[in-house]
């Protein structure tokens, strides 16, 4: 027996002189008692049913043990050693992982106080580094006085049995926190178990279900599926997804998926069964709206299928049938990407990761037909989810575009060739590009002096209208003033004369009209105002007037300390404000408009807006493209001869004009109206 006998010069890899120090015990202990002194009966020790060794008091010496023990240890300790204390093992763990010294093993323990020890659970490292968990049973050894002469332990291995214990935990954990119902029954139908998810489906409490029998579940018309089930368990047959309808505590059905598996006893003996029940009444649900829409979606000219969760076919129209060659009944719980030999334009993992997050992919794939031949579609995928988020099911919808794409390749041809005629044509279009900007650059010419005329031909207009307005007030007004004299001098001479009496003084009434006309015609086409006292009060004169002239009320809104302009600045703005609320009256139908004028620094803006129909779009375009009338566009020229902008804005509330205008004239356009003024 090589595990009684000690190896001369062995390592002792559990460092025992140190926990003699840590321990405080003597490192030449007394000669072992006589009752510990089993070295010549060996073959008695290696009888025992189990791991066993004994140490002597005081010091945890091992005096003796059995070949099971040393299996366990993973090493062979030497008898008698003093180095050899308390324990053959080379580490020690307490059950909870923490490190056991030597000097506090339950043996140590045990010498030192007197008490047994049984049941306790210790860690044993071997020196390979494999662990092992044992249960030790330790009493001490006492002589006939009753003083402690040593301790036996007599251990075995729990590891398997530990290991089952925590799986056996960790199942029921898992069990328990199951959505599905777990449910035991033995062989007479009574229930054995009951889970929190079977609680959750049928309504019954663990208490309320144990010990019941399980046809509490089972609506009166479906008893005979029990007697079915019970007789193929009894058989050893396992029953998968049996759909069937059960009843809860509060009398509703609930539609269950139902996994039964028969529960065998140590001796393979059936002793009952145990079932998973899933609770499909959603699903049942969506499937029959499924079905009520698919009488719609046979009527589509597109093919369509919908997926489960795991690309299985649930759905298959008469469309798809006819793209693919497959018939219902042949693609119908077959993985789609398989049947249809999907080739995807990235990762399929990738495409779901999209799906999953937008509910929504589309794209071209590579389908393959029941004939073999290959086709192009455009799929789109839409993800239908639970009230959890979980998906549930994908639509999918694909369009033929074989031909298309035939089409496209002959395209990417035709544009090959075309691409060779192109570089053929650059020299050319080159030569003919420099022709163009040469003649180009003689239009910008021209478009200058085209510009500049219109200055001119402005400033002419602008004079001709100070004439005329003068002429009018000068020349018109002195006949005007005569003609009533001269009514007024036959007046007199008239006498008694009613009836003529009565015309003449219709004649001074219209002449005063005349007269008042006139000198309105005179001031807008030259108002005094303008150059006595600035934009301001010619501004509202004016709009005063129109006021008086229509039906649009204008508001005229300007700073108090606004101040003089130069004469063009002035007289532009003055001339687009006439412009633009004779627009107004004339095309918006506004009863209103708005006239605001500022300045900020250099700068002087100007917005009109009226609360009319708008300007029709197509006319808008030909406005900002300088396409319109004489109006619109002596505006733009107005403002572009003083380097200002001009922006029209306009919808269905209404129109707004934007002017900026620099807050001083330009020299070179001083000087261009000097010359114009002296021409």
């Amino acid at each position: 027996m090589g595990a009684l006998n000690s190896v001369a010069g062995q390592e002792h890899p559990n460092n025992s002189d140190q926990n003699a120090v840590e321990c405080g015990l003597p490192t030449q202990p007394p000669v072992s008692h006589a009752l510990l002194d089993l070295g010549s009966q060996a073959h008695l020790v290696e009888l025992f049913p189990m791991a066993a060794y004994a140490v002597r008091a005081p010091d945890g010496v091992i005096v003796w043990f059995n070949s099971r023990a040393a299996d366990l240890w993973g090493r062979v300790p030497v008898i008698g050693d003093t180095d050899e204390r308390f324990c053959g093992a080379h580490t020690l763990y307490h059950a909870d992982g923490t490190y056991m010294a030597h000097c506090d093993t339950p043996v140590a323990l045990a010498l030192t106080t007197g008490e047994s020890v049984h049941d306790e659970e210790v860690v044993i490292e071997r020196p390979d580094g494999s662990r092992v968990t044992v249960s030790v049973h330790i009493d001490p050894i006492r002589d006939k006085d009753g003083t402690i002469v040593g301790v036996v332990n007599f251990f075995h291995d729990i590891t398997e049995r530990m290991r089952a214990e925590r799986t056996t935990v960790l199942m029921a954990a898992i069990v328990n926190s199951s959505d599905d119902a777990v449910i035991s029954k033995n062989l007479d139908g009574i229930i054995s178990t009951w889970n929190e998810g079977a609680q959750r489906i049928f309504g019954y409490s663990a208490e309320e279900a144990i010990g019941h029998r399980i046809t509490m579940l089972i609506p009166p018309d479906r008893l005979d599926e029990e007697v079915t089930i019970l007789e193929r368990l009894k058989r050893g047959e396992r029953i998968d997804h049996f759909e069937t309808v059960r009843l809860r505590k509060d009398g509703t059905l609930v539609h269950i998926s139902l996994t039964i598996s028969p529960v065998k006893d140590a001796h393979g003996r059936i002793i009952g069964a145990s079932k998973i029940a899933r609770d499909v009444t959603e699903r049942k649900q969506a499937e029959q709206a499924l079905a009520e829409r698919a009488r719609l979606l046979d009527l589509s000219n597109d093919a369509i299928l919908v997926r489960d969760g795991a690309d299985r076919i649930k759905y298959w129209n008469n469309s798809a049938s006819g793209l693919y060659g497959f018939s219902r009944e042949e693609a119908i719980g077959r993985v789609s990407h398989e049947l249809l030999q999907t080739k995807f334009p990235e990762s399929l993992e990738r495409i779901t990761e999209q799906l999953h997050h937008d509910s929504r992919w589309s794209g071209e794939l590579l389908h393959t037909r029941k004939d073999g031949s290959q086709i192009a579609v455009v799929s789109r995928w839409a993800l239908e989810q639970d009230h959890g988020g979980n998906p549930k099911c994908v639509l999918e919808t694909n369009n033929d575009i074989t031909q298309q794409k035939q089409l496209e390749s002959e395209l990417r041809e035709s544009e090959e060739h075309l691409r060779v005629l192109a570089n053929e044509l650059e020299n050319q279009v080159r030569v003919r590009t420099h022709q163009l900007e040469q003649r180009n650059v003689e239009v910008l010419q021209q478009s200058e002096q085209l510009r500049a005329l219109s200055t001119c031909l402005l400033q002419i207009q602008d004079n001709e209208r100070r004439r005329i307005a003068r002429e009018l007030h000068d020349s018109a007004g002195q006949v005007i003033t005569a003609l009533g004299m001269n009514l007024a001098s036959i007046a007199q001479r008239v006498g008694r004369n009613a009836k003529a009496g009565k015309a003449i003084e219709e004649s001074r009434e219209l002449v005063h009209q005349l007269s008042k006309e006139i000198r309105t015609m005179s001031y807008l086409l030259h108002p005094p105002l303008l150059e006595e006292n600035g934009l301001p009060d010619a501004l509202q004169w004016y709009i005063q007037g129109f006021a008086e002239r229509s039906s649009l009320k204008s508001e005229l809104i300007i700073p108090k300390d606004f101040g003089r302009l130069p004469d063009d600045v002035e007289v532009t703005i003055f001339r687009i404000v006439q412009e633009c609320l004779t627009n107004i009256h004339r095309h918006s139908g506004s009863k209103t408009a708005a006239v605001r004028l500022s300045r900020k620094g250099e700068r002087v803006s100007l917005e009109i807006q009226d609360e009319g129909r708008g300007i029709p779009a197509e006319r808008l375009a030909k406005i900002q493209d300088h396409r319109t009338g004489v109006g619109i566009t002596g505006m733009h020229e107005r403002v572009r001869h003083l380097n200002g902008t001009i922006e029209i804005q306009s919808n269905a509330n209404g129109t707004k004009i934007l002017v900026t205008l620099p807050g001083a004239v330009p020299s070179e356009v001083q000087n261009l109206e000097s010359k114009s003024a002296r021409g």
